[in-house]
């Protein structure tokens, strides 16, 4: 009896090991996404700043080119951060599939599977779909209008027709492989 009971112990200690080492990971991914975002905005400040300026603020219309490269950058930008971001959601996703695991063998081995704790993974999965998602949707859709908009500043500004179509082409792809991107991510897994 004895030998079953530290069997136990040890199984508990190690699962309870795993579960802070993938906790840990999942924190780690969260905390670069988001420093991402400060990057990506601190970037885009300063490559978007004097043509946007000179472009809104001062209508000098006489070179539209330095516009649209800048907004071409931007946006080229905006899509590798979004999807890379997207990878580790997906990477983060699979990491809480695998600590809802562990957290049942604890609870299982504590003899407590009704017990509200040890629950992390599967409280987060409830919380994304009723929360976390709505806020995704509303991001993503101030997102896809933000890549849309210097569409319009340059129609605005003259820039030839070539510049602005050619803008709304790339952003409109942008927006389709984020979509198709962002499904594949939050996606339920077909053999669950």
């Amino acid at each position: 009896m004895e030998e079953t009971n530290e069997n136990t112990k040890e199984a508990l200690s190690y699962h309870y090991k795993e579960t802070v080492r993938l906790a840990n990971i999942c924190d780690s991914y969260a905390r670069d996404a988001f420093a991402d975002f400060k990057m990506l905005a601190a970037v885009g400040a300063i490559l978007t700043w004097k043509p946007f300026y000179e472009a809104v603020y001062q209508q000098n219309t006489s070179d539209t080119s330095i516009l649209f490269f800048g907004f071409v950058a931007i946006i080229i930008m905006l899509a590798i951060v979004g999807i890379m971001n997207l990878q580790k959601q997906l990477i983060i996703n699979f990491y809480l599939e695998q600590l809802q695991y562990f957290e049942t063998e604890i609870r299982s081995l504590l003899r407590c599977q009704d017990s509200p704790t040890f629950r992390v993974a599967e409280n987060w999965q409830t919380r994304a779909s009723k929360k976390q998602r709505i806020l995704g949707r509303i991001f993503y859709a101030f997102f896809y209008v933000a890549v849309i908009t210097p569409t319009f500043i340059l129609y605005s500004n003259n820039s030839t027709c070539h510049e602005w179509k050619i803008y709304l082409v790339i952003a409109l792809t942008v927006i389709v492989i984020h979509i198709v991107t962002a499904v594949i991510v939050y996606r339920k897994h077909q053999s669950n």
